[in-house]
Order: C-alpha cells, then structure tokens, then sequence
C-alpha cells in the first residue's frame, strides 16, 4: 500500500540477499529495526481546574500546557535515544558515531506536542549535533496511523468486544477491583459534583457504579464512572512520580513510593484490558499502523547491501497504540520494575535478522520500557545501565521456543489480523487525506 508517510514496495517474495557486515560470530545479523513508541513523560490532559472534579486537594502545578511533553520528559527520551543508539552501533546496524546517512533513519510522529517533541528528543539523544526532527503531518489534521477515524466502530461489535474481556459485565470487573478503588477513595476523598444516587446517603468510587458508553457512530468507545476515574488519576500519579516531583506532591504524599503506585496502577491497566486490546477494537484501532510496521520489515527484506539502506524506522504515538498492535498480536508482558504496560517511552521494537546460515529472514520482538526510578531519576542509558528488556514472543510464532520468528510466518500471521475494511476504506483516501 502506498497511502502513507513511507513508500511500500511491492514484495514479490522474501529474497536471500546477502548479510550486511557484523560480526563473524554473529549467526543472526541485524538488518533493520521498526520502533513503535509512545511519547514521553507529559503533564496531565485535563487542566488543575478540571481535575478538582475528583479531589479537593491542590494538584501540582506543572511546567507545561495540560498534554504537553516536560522538559523533564524530553530529557528522559533522550536518555532512551542514547541507548538506543549504542545497543544498535553495538549490533552493527548503526555507526557509534557521527550522524546517520539520509533516509537510513526515519522518524514519524503524530501531531500532537508531546508526540512531535518525543521524536526530536529520541533523534537527538541517538544523533546529538545533527539536528535531526521527526517528520508529521501539519498539527492541525488528525494523523490516520494513531487515531483511524476513517475505520469506525460498529458499537454491537465493539460492545459485545468489551464486555467479552470484562467477562460479561462491567459491574463485574468493578467488584473485582474494589480494593483498589477503595484504595484511591481515602486518596481522593471523591464526591460526585451532582450528588449520591437518590437513595444513597453517602458514596464513593467503590460504590458508584461504572457504565460502558459507545457512540453510536462508531468513533469511541469508554467507560464512566468510577473505572474511568480511576484510570485517569493513577496514571496522573504515575505522570508526578515520573516527572521526578517532591514525595510530597505525588498523591500529596500517599502515593509516594514505588510500592504504593504499583497497586493503584492496576485501575490504569484495566482500561486498555477493556478498550485497547479486545481484538476486533485493537484491529480496528491498529490496522493501519501495523500494516505500517509490516511494510516497512519487508523493505528491509529487498534492499540490496549499500549505504543508502533503510536501517531504522520508528512511529511515536500513545499507550493506546501499543495497547491495539499488543491486542492484534497477542503480545503480553510485565515488568516489576515499570508496573504500568506502557509507561512514557514505552517501546515494541520489531527486528528483522537475516540468518547467515541460510540467508533467510527472521523477526524478533521486544518491548523496551524505563524502570520508574529510571525515570524519576533520569538516570543515564548505556549498555552498563539499560532499561529494561523484555522478549516477546507473537503466539504461533516462535522458532525453536526463542522469540525468533520466520518473517513469511510474521507476516502471514499479521495478514491474518489486518481488518481488510479498514484498509479498504484507506485505499481511497491516499491522495487527498493520508498523503
């Protein structure tokens, strides 16, 4: 397909060309990266104004506009970017030094500020000097690779998705999760601005209940209630610890530890359980962008060994985004360290080796996230000092139990969970909307 940002060429088969030059002991050359990344630490979407709705108490105040990447954020990225290029100069896909040839890098963003200044700050910690930017579309239009509006939802569908994650009901997940709304409840202190229910004298967020609403255009799909509520502030907890705030001032210092964060951090998880990673919204959602990372493994399969070869692609988007392509993939992980999934700068990077035995290609995926107290701290990024780093294996889709993949199995299996619709309705818009 060519309706995006970067051209696809038509792939015919899955050649044999030759390694590129690594190492002698090195079976599995690297040959390309695709990133797919969420932006970096930012300030909370809705204004302090707004976020009285749920406390009473003074909410930070932040060096940004609500949504906006931090300076704080910036630096951390940087910090992933730096990395980034080490591990990759370390597998011979990259030089150590200096900056990249063009087009042997290419970095695209969504329009959003924190998007934008994430890709700049990811190239200027990989390639610092060389003033590298990420590339967009213009900020006022709606980029179709992380918000597909173009591919609606059909809301029986879409309903029925998450109610199927949330086994049966929405009000059974709220039992479940009672503990820690009651948690966030002595927290907050909530009060509903319009009152209790009629009939309830008091209430609070492990009482009310949570409704599933899905527009009946097909554009979104939510929850209200406490479980959206919840969502919204534990991940507001996460942004202040991140953003490297005084103990005092991150859940106005209940929420100060490690420890207290990782159980509240399970209301923001369920969220992308229930609306992100279902299969029919996650292909509806991901479509588009994971047709995006497939096309650009398979360049990768057609270039001839030269010093103009595309050697890393990387898209910075949102949670969301890595929510849908995990969804669609059946990728799952964890980490002690970073309780949430996809915390600022989470990255899925999909790597494309060619087996020096057989010169076949192979993929291998892994998801790449700071530690919170990486984070909190900005520490530094080296290959003494990594962030941390999980395989991940695509069900179906592992060579001898390693996350190493055939790409013909990768790409057959992605075949299988591309919404055909969505890119259908893509075909016609290249021109004049995706281009």
């Amino acid at each position: 397909m060519k309706y995006l940002i970067i051209p696809v060429l038509a792939v015919l088969s899955f050649g044999m060309l030759p390694a590129r030059a690594v190492s002698a002991e090195d079976p599995f050359p690297l040959v390309k990266v695709v990133l797919v990344s969420r932006h970096g630490i930012r300030s909370p979407t809705k204004s302090n104004a707004a976020l009285a709705e749920y406390s009473a108490g003074d909410w930070p105040v932040w060096p940004v506009a609500p949504g906006e990447l931090t300076p704080h954020g910036a630096q951390v990225i940087e910090a992933f970017g730096h990395y980034f290029r080490l591990a990759y100069a370390n597998q011979g896909l990259l030089s150590a030094v200096g900056c990249p040839k063009p087009q042997t890098v290419r970095v695209w963003a969504d329009v959003d500020q924190r998007t934008r200044a994430s890709g700049d700050a990811l190239l200027a910690g990989m390639f610092p000097g060389c003033g590298l930017r990420a590339d967009h579309r213009q900020p006022e239009a709606k980029d179709p690779l992380f918000h597909t509006s173009i591919c609606p939802l059909d809301p029986e569908l879409a309903r029925n998705a998450v109610l199927d994650a949330a086994g049966g009901s929405i009000e059974a997940v709220s039992a479940r999760y009672r503990q820690p709304l009651a948690e966030l409840q002595e927290i907050l202190h909530y009060r509903p601005a319009n009152g209790c229910p009629s009939g309830q004298s008091g209430c609070s967020l492990d009482s009310l209940p949570t409704t599933l609403k899905v527009s009946p255009t097909g554009g979104d799909v939510a929850m209200v209630g406490p479980l959206a509520i919840a969502s919204t502030v534990s991940e507001i907890f996460l942004l202040e610890y991140a953003e490297g705030l005084p103990e005092a001032e991150v859940g106005w210092g209940k929420v100060a530890l490690p420890s207290q964060l990782s159980g509240l951090l399970s209301l923001h998880k369920l969220k992308f359980d229930l609306l992100g990673r279902p299969s029919y919204i996650a292909a509806r959602r991901g479509t588009l962008l994971l047709d995006q990372v497939m096309s650009a493994l398979k360049r990768g399969t057609r270039h001839e060994v030269d010093d103009a070869a595309e050697l890393m692609v990387a898209f910075i988007g949102h949670d969301t985004n890595l929510a849908n392509l995990a969804g669609m993939l059946d990728l799952k992980w964890h980490s002690d360290e970073q309780p949430d999934d996809a915390a600022p700068g989470a990255t899925l990077a999909f790597e494309l080796l060619q087996e020096k035995a057989s010169g076949r290609y192979l993929v291998r995926t892994f998801l790449y996230v700071q530690s919170l107290e990486q984070m909190h701290k900005n520490m530094p990024l080296d290959l003494e000092h990594p962030p941390v780093k999980i395989p991940l294996v695509v069900p179906g889709c592992d060579r001898a139990g390693t996350n190493l993949c055939s790409i013909e199995r990768f790409s057959a299996i992605v075949e299988r969970k591309l919404d055909k619709d969505c890119l259908a309705r893509a075909k016609p818009a290249a021109k004049d909307e995706l281009r």
